[in-house]
């Protein structure tokens, strides 16, 4: 059987074309779990418009794998779909807070020199989130929001420990079926 040898420019052609699919398929996982977050029945001890954020996942595993651009478009993607469905305020929220999440993860990854938890990643990730919607809806409602604080630190603890627990579990699984190993 004849090899097949790539140019370096068909290689480089090959590589992006897989980098977009890759970015493609996880946008279409982040915001279907998006989605199915929101059809989550509220308990009344619960803050108003809480999510678990199980979709982070996704963003902790691409800024992890792919890098932080590939990461920023998918929670931009996300936050698109959340101003379709929610409106503008949601949409600013969203993006807010996952940008800033995003960013956060990735600061904490590039800290090579010590070994980060993933309990610890999603527990930031969950706190950065939440402060930046509270920051941000304190502009755009009052500034009373401040009274959710407590509550909400105490759900990005246990969200943010869930999410680190599942993407602990599922990662490598997300690396075999996308190659990463």
């Amino acid at each position: 059987m004849k090899k097949i040898y790539l140019k370096k420019s068909n290689l480089k052609i090959r590589q992006k074309t897989q980098t977009l699919c890759f970015i493609s398929i996880f946008c279409a996982l982040a915001i279907s779990i998006s989605f199915m977050e929101g059809l989550l029945i509220i308990l009344p001890i619960m803050p108003p418009g809480f999510k678990p954020g199980f979709s982070n996942i996704i963003t902790m595993f691409v800024v992890n794998c792919i890098g932080l651009f590939p990461a920023i478009v998918i929670t931009t993607i996300k936050s698109l779909f959340v101003l379709l469905n929610k409106g503008t305020i949601a949409f600013i929220m969203s993006l807010c807070g996952g940008l800033g999440s995003t960013f956060v993860i990735y600061l904490l990854l590039k800290i090579r020199n010590t070994k980060i938890s993933s309990i610890f990643l999603g527990i930031s990730g969950a706190i950065t989130h939440n402060l930046i919607q509270l920051f941000v809806s304190s502009i755009i409602i009052s500034p009373s929001v401040y009274y959710y604080l407590p509550c909400i630190i105490l759900f990005a603890l246990i969200t943010g420990s869930l999410t680190g627990l599942l993407i602990k579990s599922i990662s490598p699984y997300l690396y075999k079926v996308f190659g990463f190993i």
